[in-house]
């Protein structure tokens, strides 16, 4: 194919040029065993991968925000366990 391309370049023949190269592409390609569909399922492994990081970070982060208005909720709730013993 490489000889197609060096032909296809001194005739000057641009707009096949363009489909001599495309082609050699897709040859490296498929001698290295890269293709469209195993790309696509690199992408969509790689996109999966960053969603999960993403959710088990929100998880730890409401857990943070869940602790936090505990603490909160206990500082403003009435405690009347020693003001009956004051009275007694």
């Amino acid at each position: 194919m490489m000889f197609h391309k060096k032909a296809a370049t001194a005739g000057g023949l641009a707009g096949n040029n363009t489909l001599l190269i495309e082609l050699n592409e897709k040859e490296k390609k498929e001698k290295n065993g890269y293709d469209n569909e195993s790309f696509e399922k690199f992408q969509q492994i790689s996109r999966n991968r960053k969603l999960f990081d993403e959710a088990k970070r929100q998880t730890e982060e409401i857990e943070l925000l869940r602790e936090e208005l505990n603490k909160l909720k206990s500082k403003t709730f009435a405690n009347f366990s020693n003001a009956k013993r004051s009275f007694i």
